[in-house]
């Protein structure tokens, strides 16, 4: 769904060879059926990205320090510095902060703190410069109808707008859903001292109000691979209600973003790894979008799986 922060790398030669194969093949055998659109198609309403603002919107926050531990499970007394230090993605040690967020199209609501902070990604908590969360409290106005918050600083891209420029090719592309994404400048009031975060990428985040936006139904399942490959494993068992009987072993493999009973997911493996049914109507018909699945496949051909 999205370009990796990685550096770009020259398509290879075999690269651009599969990738005019692949079209070539496609075209000859299934032309019609592959490019008309059908009722089941995965489609962005036209009016998804009206009103994303295109200018560079300045952002504040303001750290609100309460005393207290800053342990697992009770964050309270957890400081910016606390934040700042959370390298370790896997552990349960996930230190947040209030803050107050006010913006350029969110004005000052005069409560003390009205979000919580926390650092996000992985391999990006290594670098020197982080990554936020910013999480609007219950019941408040959404920030341009988001709750979540997710600003990146795309630390190993060294132009920061290749992330931001990836997520606006791919909401012209049919049949493969984009994000929402705006520039931001960062700055933040530690203890009456600030300071300048500079530019971030803020990306839209795929839950609730993603789902609802462009009218999906809001409790649909929604899933992140780490190293999932269509592979039965034990680690998918489900129990008398579809929810993992490890919920650990399972996320190991593919965390789960969204939703709560998981029956068609565990279906859909099963039935990709049962050779005795018809692989076009009994599998890929019933669990897979056609367009959607061959314009990622075909996007991934073209870009190198970058």
């Amino acid at each position: 769904m999205h370009l990796k922060n990685r550096k770009v790398k020259q398509i290879s030669p075999i690269a651009l060879l599969l990738s005019t194969f692949f079209a070539l093949v496609v075209t000859d055998l299934n032309a019609a059926a592959i490019t008309a659109d059908v009722a089941s198609d995965i489609q962005e309403p036209a009016d998804t990205y009206n009103g994303v603002d295109s200018s560079l919107i300045h952002m504040h926050l303001k750290t609100v320090i309460e005393s207290g531990p800053c342990v697992p499970d009770d964050y309270v007394g957890c400081t910016l510095n606390d934040v700042l230090n959370d390298i370790n993605r896997d552990d349960d040690f996930k230190p947040e902060i209030k803050v107050h967020m006010t913006a350029d199209n969110y004005p000052d609501d005069g409560l003390q703190f009205n979000a919580k902070m926390r650092q996000r990604g992985k391999a990006s908590r290594l670098a020197p410069q982080k990554s936020f969360r910013v999480k609007l409290e219950k019941d408040l106005p959404l920030w341009r109808g988001e709750r979540r918050i997710q600003l990146l600083k795309s630390p190993w891209e060294s132009s920061r707008v290749l992330h931001k420029l990836s997520y606006d090719l791919f909401k012209e592309m049919p049949h493969l859903p984009s994000i929402r994404t705006q520039f931001i400048r960062l700055d933040v009031d530690n203890q009456g001292t600030a300071e300048d975060y500079g530019l971030y990428t803020q990306a839209e985040y795929v839950g609730k109000e993603y789902l609802e936006r462009r009218g999906w139904d809001k409790d649909s399942r929604v899933y992140k691979p780490k190293y999932f490959w269509f592979q039965k494993r034990d680690a998918f068992a489900l129990d008398a209600d579809d929810k993992p009987l490890d919920k650990d072993a399972f996320e190991a493999i593919i965390e789960i973003k969204r939703g709560k009973k998981h029956r068609e997911f565990y279906d859909m493996v099963q039935a990709v790894n049962n050779y005795s049914l018809d692989f076009q109507t009994q599998v890929f018909d019933k669990y897979f979008n056609q367009n959607n699945f061959l314009t990622f496949f075909a996007v991934n051909i073209l870009t190198n799986n970058q």
